[in-house]
């Protein structure tokens, strides 16, 4: 999702309901792509185009589904440290690194600039059963707000 309309190509008419971490309700304008040239591990990589994104001009941040992308396109997300690694049929397609404010930015660029990423967790608590030596902390948000336009 993304309240950048400059960015987007292909848009349609769109309404989906979208509730925010705070209970709010926002509403999609639009669904459409996004283009934007990787760069993997300083190396320039063929332009990839994300599709069916949802312009949401409400939001403050761009969001993006971690689970979305394994769930239903078939990506592997392999984290290390500061690094994401966005991999589909054993090749890294892109990556994502995150900063001192936990905000995670896709590495590469767009015509129009970077491009910041809300990452969306899942909300239910994960159980550790009997081998857990310390109480969980409690369940993230479904998104968290980053600072970035």
């Amino acid at each position: 999702m993304t309240y950048n309309h400059i960015w987007m190509g292909n848009v349609r008419p769109n309404c989906t309901q979208i509730r925010l971490a705070d209970g709010s309700v926002v509403y999609s304008e639009g669904m459409g792509s996004v283009r934007f040239n990787p760069v993997i591990n300083g190396q320039e990589m063929p332009p990839l185009e994300f599709s069916e994104v949802l312009y949401v001009p409400a939001l403050s941040s761009n969001i993006f589904s971690l689970l979305y992308l394994t769930m239903h396109r078939h990506f592997t997300v392999f984290i290390e440290k500061d690094t994401m690694n966005f991999i589909k049929n054993g090749k890294t397609l892109f990556q994502a690194m995150t900063g001192a404010s936990n905000a995670a930015f896709v590495v590469g660029d767009h015509s129009c600039g970077r491009i910041c990423l809300t990452i969306i967790y899942h909300h239910s608590p994960i159980e550790l059963g009997p081998l857990a030596s310390s109480p969980l902390p409690p369940p993230p948000l479904w998104h968290q707000e980053a600072l970035c336009r």
